[in-house]
């Protein structure tokens, strides 16, 4: 079984920036972004739910 938590981390970091980019209201930037992490969610077995948790859990430490 390999680490996966670099892989988390990457993807978490992305999410995050997508939050960012909602808020600051640059909607291209960030439906690309979008676009480039639900592709990336299969091949890496995640989920958005997923990001959700580990960005909301990554913020409470």
């Amino acid at each position: 079984m390999t680490n996966s938590t670099p892989t988390i981390l990457i993807w978490v970091n992305q999410y995050k920036k997508y939050q960012q980019l909602i808020e600051q209201g640059l909607t291209d930037e960030a439906v690309n972004l979008k676009r480039e992490i639900d592709e990336a969610l299969p091949l890496i077995e995640l989920t958005w739910c997923d990001l959700e948790q580990a960005a909301t859990d990554s913020s409470s430490i």
